[in-house]
């Protein structure tokens, strides 16, 4: 079982939520294998987890600042406060409009 196939999903929302909410979004997410197994009266099953990783930081403009992919590993990035307020400037995101 490959965690729902959802890599790509939660990749696109991570970009849109720091893109709509002007905000830096990091996603950490584990790589490997998890063996579950579930016994029921006398019934065993098993079922093998699979999660893909692909931790990342995201950027208010919806770009993937670094990302891991598939691999193991550390990631590490440095935020611009300025830039930041530049892009939610740029968008108007965190502006209320009156009227």
């Amino acid at each position: 079982v490959a965690t729902f196939e959802s890599n790509e999903r939660w990749r696109l929302l991570c970009q849109m939520r720091a893109f709509c909410a002007s905000c830096v979004v990091v996603r950490a997410n584990r790589i490997g294998a998890y063996r579950q197994i579930i016994v029921e009266e006398d019934q065993k099953n098993e079922f093998l987890w699979k999660f893909y990783g692909d931790s990342f930081v995201a950027l208010p403009n919806g770009a993937i600042e670094d990302s891991l992919e598939g691999k193991m590993g550390a990631l590490s990035a440095q935020m611009d406060k300025n830039e930041i307020d530049e892009w939610a400037k740029l968008w108007h995101f965190r502006t209320i409009k009156e009227g």
